[in-house]
């Protein structure tokens, strides 16, 4: 019977990267965008005889249920271990997935060396692979002349090294990346723009968090402390009890323009790294250095 994990993230580029690292594991994946999807799931899955979930990996910060809710709610329909996910994993959050019945929560994006304790935790020996050089990933960046290196340099702040660890040290994965990451950071940036319009902190605060671990997953840290600094703002707006009132209730004049300025830099990184690419994507195939 083959070995599954479910995945559970909103954002595309989440489940890329993760997936790929559970590939090289030898393990599959099966991927809910929702708690609402991800319930179902283990409730299809459940019933069926020939194919089962292993384990799940579950993010916390979603639109509608968030991870720890869905969590509590699978545990009550299975036993299967579930790991929380996130891009700030506090003593906090650990215990608050623990209470929920998680076995642990884990950092975003997820290194190969806990992900081989994850399978390890939920498989037999023999049911996953261990491929040496997912756990000496250091190593495995492509050294040399890089034409894909050569094309982000237009891309501000963005760390080709970085980027290719966690694409697993494959350029052509990494390269895959930053053409997926680029339709959801459009998508985020939308967000950002209408918050103007509708004060909604909420979804502004899902939307940096999104673009935060994008950006930590394509290697471009400057936007991914900017998109922190915007989420942890909105969280704070976002929550009930937060410690305004009166005339200081609410966002500022100041807030608004901070946000809007994040998401210039934001759709900047995206036009920058579609050029990157294209340019990329133009070179003959005869003069590319495949490396994968």
């Amino acid at each position: 019977m083959k070995k599954n994990a479910l995945l559970v993230d909103d954002n595309n580029t989440n489940l890329m990267v993760i997936s790929d690292l559970l590939e090289a594991f030898g393990v599959a994946s099966i991927q809910a965008g929702s708690g609402e999807e991800a319930i179902g799931l283990v409730q299809y899955f459940e019933e069926k005889k020939d194919d089962k979930i292993s384990f799940i990996l579950m993010d916390y910060i979603m639109p509608g249920m968030n991870g720890v809710e869905t969590t509590r709610r699978i545990k009550k329909i299975t036993n299967i271990p579930v790991y929380g996910m996130s891009g700030d994993v506090t003593d906090q959050l650990i215990e608050m997935y623990k209470e929920a019945g998680a076995a642990d929560a884990v950092i975003k994006p997820i290194r190969p060396d806990v992900m081989y304790r994850i399978v390890c935790e939920c498989l037999n020996e023999g049911d996953y692979l261990v491929p040496k050089k997912l756990l000496d990933i250091h190593e495995n960046v492509p050294e040399g002349h890089s034409l894909l290196r050569e094309c982000l340099k237009g891309v501000p702040g963005i760390d080709y090294e970085k980027g290719v660890k966690i694409a697993l040290g494959k350029e052509s994965s990494y390269l895959r990346l930053l053409k997926a990451s680029v339709s959801n950071i459009r998508e985020y940036a939308e967000v950002l723009r209408d918050y103007v319009k509708n004060s909604d902190s909420e979804q502004l605060k899902i939307a940096a968090h999104s673009l935060k671990t994008i950006f930590a997953n394509i290697g471009i840290d400057k936007l991914r402390i900017d998109s922190e600094v915007v989420e942890n703002a909105a969280d704070k707006l976002a929550t009930p009890d937060n410690g305004l009132s009166g005339d200081h209730a609410g966002p500022s004049i100041m807030f608004y323009e901070h946000v809007h300025s994040y998401m210039i830099n934001v759709i900047a990184a995206a036009d920058a790294i579609d050029r990157a690419t294209e340019e990329y994507d133009k070179i003959p195939n005869s003069d590319v250095d495949e490396r994968s």
